[in-house]
């Protein structure tokens, strides 16, 4: 079976590997690098294999991608919502003030912080996928 999609080694050396895809709704070829190890390109093969609409199989992974994410924010909020409701602050008021060093450097304002930090993080990621 011929697969729309041809990985071959790049540079062995470096183990790196080209892809070609060739989407279903178009006649032109896309070119994705990939850092992999050669066990990881024999179970990427495999696992394409088992796919014929290479367009769908990346859709779902990329919608997987996003539904993790949004899992991830909900335990974050959740986790930031704590610190809210102990120190009676909003999280983005929290961390402007720490940011202007305000806050000091007490244990929960640091864990607070980095958080937040997460929170951003995942939400720009987020934004990226949408």
């Amino acid at each position: 079976m011929r697969l729309p999609c041809a990985i071959r080694p790049y540079r062995e050396t470096q183990r790196k590997y080209i892809a070609n895809f060739v989407p279903s709704h178009s006649k032109q070829k896309v070119m994705l690098n990939f850092n992999l190890k050669p066990a990881t390109e024999k179970r990427l093969r495999k696992i394409l294999a088992a796919h014929s609409d290479m367009d769908a199989f990346f859709k779902n992974a990329i919608e997987y991608q996003i539904n993790e994410l949004k899992k991830e924010l909900l335990n974050i909020s959740s986790d930031l919502k704590k610190f809210e409701v102990k120190y009676k602050l909003r999280s983005e008021d929290f961390y402007s003030d720490f940011q202007a060093g305000k806050r000091g450097d007490e244990e929960d304002g640091i864990i607070w912080a980095g958080i937040y930090e997460m929170q951003m993080q995942s939400r720009k990621r987020l934004d990226e996928l949408v």
